[in-house]
């Protein structure tokens, strides 16, 4: 039994992989033998490529007048609200709605100004996640979000929320979340509310439910994926203004003093 060995273009004097060609010593060897492009393969994707080249530089036919970021650490996510602003709009009935975190199974690049391109898209959020709609109680609101909060993350805990504001305090070292509608009007315990989530997300809300059973079946109906539910909802806007998903005389996410010193106690990977 061998150990893993990489294989790549170009390596050092050492026989590492290096990504930049211009601090490689030699071409790389497998097995004592240099390893070479093959045209034929280069030829055989070509066709292929050049399909993905065409459809990433695809117009939505709407354009943003400046850079919606995805954001950083615990600070609100524009370009989470964004996602969350089109699944709400894009699901019959929905009274919120819950966007994605950012971070390495979230939302993975800004949406640059200008014309924005399916490639753009999908740079943003390359994963192929559906749409659900669920019934929470404000209770099961809260517990989601104040479990998402204090997980040991790297970074980008705050989801994108569309219909609602979420406020995080911390009580003797406890974090507490206290959720609203946009009227301002606080969420009740038992009050009722359909929720527009991604499956990965309504996967959470369904363990927290019955823990130890597992994520449990998907719903039956319509679950469009995320990405294309997006891209829909752009089409349907000439012009996107980014400022209306961060604004801060009424953020969607409010964080109290105390909040920071709760969350900067919690272990990080």
């Amino acid at each position: 039994v061998f150990a893993p060995q990489d294989v790549c273009a170009r390596e050092d004097a050492a026989g590492r992989c290096v990504a930049d060609p211009a601090t490689a010593a030699r071409p790389a060897h497998y097995e004592a033998r240099p390893v070479v492009a093959q045209s034929a393969i280069g030829a055989a994707m070509a066709p292929a490529l050049d399909r993905v080249a065409a459809l990433r530089a695809t117009p939505l036919g709407v354009a943003l007048d400046a850079v919606v970021s995805r954001g950083a650490g615990d600070e609100e996510s524009p370009l989470a609200n964004l996602f969350a602003d089109a699944l709400r709009a894009q699901t019959p009935g929905a009274d919120v709605a819950i966007g994605y975190a950012v971070g390495p199974g979230g939302l993975r690049a800004d949406l640059p100004s200008g014309a924005v391109s399916i490639g753009a898209l999908y740079d943003a959020y390359p994963f192929d996640n559906r749409a659900e709609r669920m019934t929470l109680t404000g209770a099961e609101l809260r517990e989601l979000f104040t479990v998402q909060l204090t997980r040991p993350r790297w970074w980008g805990r705050a989801f994108g929320v569309a219909g609602l504001s979420v406020r995080l305090a911390c009580d003797e070292g406890r974090a507490r979340v206290d959720v609203r509608r946009d009227s301002g009007h606080a969420i009740g315990d038992d009050e009722t509310l359909t929720v527009a989530l991604s499956d990965f997300t309504a996967a959470r809300v369904r363990q927290l439910r019955a823990p130890g059973a597992g994520a449990g079946a998907a719903p039956s109906g319509p679950r469009p994926i995320m990405r294309e539910l997006v891209a829909r909802w752009l089409r349907q806007r000439a012009h996107v203004r980014a400022a209306e998903f961060a604004d801060r005389t009424r953020p969607r996410w409010a964080y109290t003093d105390a909040a920071a010193s709760c969350l900067s106690q919690l272990p990080q990977p």
